[in-house]
This record gives C-alpha cells, sequence and structure tokens, in this order.
C-alpha cells in the first residue's frame, strides 16, 4: 500500500488507474461514468454522494474542492482526469497522499484544525470497521478519541510542515489514511483484501484476521476491545504477528479459572493478556514468545505492558532486567500466578493463580518497563480476564511424552498436577522420566538473589 511509482519516458504522467483491479476499475466507471457521458462537474457531484455518508460534510466539501483543483490544474482536460487523480492519490507517492489530506482538512490553506484531524481520523477508523464485516469490535467515539489522542501529540491547530512530519513518522496513521483512502473511493474490502492476501506477515495490517473459538459467542458486548483499540494495539505489535489474532480465553465465557487460563494461554505462542479492574481501568501485556511453566522469568525486550482505559499507553522495556514475564502455577516455594515486570511480589502486573486477585506496583514506576501503577488500585480485584493469541499457533511440542511419545494425560491439567502435589502423591512415571531428560517442571531454587523489597 502507498507505493511509489515512477513516471513514463517523455515527462508523460504514469497512469495509474492500471493498477486498479477489473472490480475497482468498474465500480469507479460506474459511479463517475465515462468521459462521454459526464462533464467533471457531473462527477463530482456522483462522487460527492458516493461519500456524504462515510464523513462529516465539512470534510466531504474539503475532498471535492480539493479534487476539483487537481483537476483543473492537470494536463489532460477530458472526463477521465477525475479517475486519474482518484489513482493518483490512492497508488502514488505518500507524500502526495498527506498533502491531499492536509488540503482537504485544511480549508484555508493556513493549518488543519485539531478537531477536524480528529473527526477525519474516526470517520477512517468506522468506515474501516463497516468494511471489516468479519469483525466482532465495535467502535464508539470515547475509545476513538482515546486513539486519537494516543497517536497525536498536538492540542491545537497543526501547520503544513507538522503535519507532513507527524504522518510521515506515524505508521499506524500512515496506513489508516492509506488504506481508508482506498475504501473511501472504491469502496471494496475484498480488493484491498486479496492485494494484502500474499503479503500478510511482511506489511503492517491495521486489523487482523480474527479466528474464534467454536461455541464461545465473542461479540462487541463483552469484549474488552474496541476496533480503535485493536488497530492501536496491532501497530505495537511486530508486523509478523499482525494478521491474525486467536481468540484464547475470557472470563466472561469461560469461567473464572486461573486453570483455565492457564491451560488456554500455556504453549500458545505469542499473546496479549487484558485484564479490566473493578476500578474500571483495562490493561495488560504483550509476550512475544511462546510461554511455558517456570520458576524463571521468561520473555524478551520486545514485550511491553499497555492501558486502554482511562487512555491508550505503551510501556516498552527499560533494559534494567530481564524481568519481562513470569508464569507458574505448580511450586509451593515460588509464587503462583502470571507477571510481568518488577520482581516477586512487586510486579507491575501481577494475576494471582488464586483467580479475582492482582497487584500493579510500581512506586513511582516499574522498573523492566517503566510503566505507572496500570491499575484503579494498587491491589486489585478483577472483573475480566481476556487472552488473545497471536499469528499462528505453533505445533505442539511432545516434550513431556510417555515412552510411546503420546503426551502423558496429567500433564495437559496443572490444577490435577497441583492438587497431587498438595495431598503429597508422587507422580509415578516422573521418576521414568527424569532419567531420560530434564523434567519441564518449575525449579525450587531463587533464579535472582533477593532484593530490598523496594527495589522493583
Amino acid at each position: 500500500m502507498g507505493q511509489s511509482h515512477s513516471t513514463k519516458s517523455g515527462g508523460e504522467t504514469e497512469d495509474f488507474a492500471m493498477y486498479l483491479t477489473d472490480e475497482e476499475a468498474e465500480s469507479l466507471d460506474k459511479m463517475l461514468g465515462t468521459e462521454t457521458e459526464e462533464s467533471l462537474a457531473g462527477q463530482l457531484s456522483k462522487l460527492q454522494n458516493h461519500v456524504s455518508h462515510t464523513l462529516p460534510s465539512e470534510i466531504v466539501k474539503g475532498i471535492i474542492l480539493s479534487l476539483q483543483v487537481r483537476c483543473n490544474n492537470a494536463s489532460k482536460t477530458s472526463g477521465q482526469v477525475l479517475k486519474q487523480e482518484i489513482c493518483k492519490m490512492i497508488f502514488g507517492y505518500q507524500n502526495d497522499r498527506i498533502s491531499f489530506v492536509y488540503d482537504v482538512l485544511s480549508f484555508d490553506n493556513s493549518s488543519v484544525p485539531i478537531l477536524t484531524f480528529e473527526k477525519f481520523i474516526i470517520g477512517l477508523i468506522k468506515l474501516l470497521l463497516n468494511h471489516a464485516s468479519s469483525h466482532i469490535f465495535g467502535v464508539d467515539d470515547v475509545s476513538c478519541h482515546q486513539f486519537f489522542e494516543s497517536a497525536v501529540s498536538y492540542r491545537e491547530n497543526i501547520k503544513k510542515n507538522d503535519f507532513l512530519s507527524l504522518i510521515q513518522n506515524s505508521s499506524v496513521l500512515a496506513e489508516l489514511i492509506s488504506v481508508g483512502t482506498r475504501f473511501l473511493f472504491l469502496g471494496t474490502f475484498k480488493s484491498v483484501t486479496s492485494s494484502l492476501q500474499d503479503m500478510q506477515g511482511s506489511v503492517p495490517c491495521l486489523l487482523p484476521n480474527i479466528e474464534l473459538l467454536p461455541h464461545h459467542a465473542l461479540t462487541s458486548t463483552n469484549t474488552l476491545l474496541d476496533t480503535s483499540h485493536v488497530v492501536y494495539l496491532n501497530s505495537k505489535l511486530p508486523v509478523d504477528l499482525q494478521s491474525k489474532w486467536r481468540f484464547l480465553y475470557s472470563s466472561r465465557l469461560q469461567g473464572e479459572s486461573f486453570s483455565k487460563l492457564s491451560t488456554q494461554i500455556a504453549n500458545k505462542g505469542p499473546l496479549l493478556i487484558l485484564v479490566k479492574d473493578q476500578g474500571g481501568h483495562v490493561f495488560g501485556g504483550f509476550v512475544p514468545t511462546n510461554l511455558s511453566y517456570s520458576s524463571q522469568f521468561q520473555g524478551t525486550p520486545h514485550s511491553f505492558l499497555f492501558t486502554i482505559a482511562p487512555s491508550l499507553k505503551i510501556f516498552t522495556t527499560t533494559g534494567y532486567n530481564d524481568h519481562f514475564v513470569y508464569f507458574n502455577i505448580r511450586q509451593e516455594t515460588m509464587p503462583n500466578g502470571f507477571g510481568m515486570g518488577g520482581q516477586h511480589e512487586y510486579f507491575g502486573l501481577w494475576l494471582s493463580s488464586e483467580f479475582g486477585k492482582g497487584h500493579s506496583k510500581a512506586k513511582p514506576t516499574c522498573t523492566t518497563y517503566k510503566s505507572p501503577q496500570l491499575s484503579s488500585s494498587e491491589e486489585f480485584s478483577i472483573d475480566t480476564v481476556e487472552a488473545w493469541g497471536l499469528g499462528e499457533e505453533p505445533q505442539e511440542e511432545n516434550m513431556d511424552s510417555d515412552e510411546d511419545g503420546m503426551t502423558s494425560v496429567i500433564d495437559k491439567n496443572p490444577e490435577a498436577v497441583a492438587i497431587l502435589q498438595i495431598a503429597g502423591k508422587e507422580r509415578v512415571s516422573e521418576g521414568y522420566r527424569e532419567s531420560e531428560r530434564t523434567t519441564t517442571m518449575p525449579e525450587t531454587t531463587e533464579l535472582h538473589q533477593p532484593r530490598d523489597p523496594m527495589d522493583y
């Protein structure tokens, strides 16, 4: 999307209409008419009717006036000039597209009013959702406003050079304008997605494909996410994880059980964990690697924490330590639960294996992520937990298998293991397997030397 194109020899402008699919070309011709059928004024009137239901009226007016100026300045005078200008904006240089948007929003060409820019971005997000019929997320003005504030630091009118720089340096805004512009004029989601099908995993993706679990009716009313939240979080992920999200768990649908949560997220590849506390704050973390049970910290520096409500923010690693992710439920001498950042008993984000309890201890910030307190109170009660796998699900590894190569049934049920340990029962098969390989059970020794409790 937004690729650059050269001009033809002899100074002749490239025919950008050649990049249209047959479906898109037919759609444009049907909407605008052919050069012998319709004048430029008539074509612009048809175009205005086409886009008027998608964006505020003042922005639609700006689009029509800007296209009229470009058509009048074009070397060609035929009725096909409008089609060429639309195609140039969609398939041409990124700077040309950004300049067009600036002209549309600035009206008097002196600056872009910040409120007009916000209306435009919110309009594109809603347009994106309307064409993504398979998505289960909703969209509302509050979450869209959060998205805009997270992406745009300006709080007053924006001059042209600043506007160009802002979009050029924001991959999510640039992609939103690129894809949104195509939707706006061509109105075909199928053609956009099909053109990117072969490039999934190697190009940015605004909205991922969603894979839901059978018999779990996740909808916009029972997920913690809004369309703008998904666009924001997806833009912060590695590109190869942006094209597909797999629903793994929601306490609203599968019950409030840490055992169920842990079973659904263990060994499922990279994932997002989201939490809503009873104070109304929504927050979570990104785990970029396969998550396994261990008494040791795991993950990579690509991990991050985030907040969704009351504001959208990302908190990346500081390099101070490697306490990225902790996930353990099988030990009596170690903390049992899921944690990110800080240290034992002082996590930036902690979900206890005793489901319903958690904490976010950061005074003034978490050393691993430089995040503040994420929750409404330091010790919080959970309202909802939600988890999403990212990218393709990894193939199962027979790391804990019996002699015939089949995984032990009890290994798949961590809750059963914990019950046996409490009862003092020994797993008979464990002794045989220990002689052949190192167990995947967490170690019982402390990984790090004890620190001062305030050193988090």
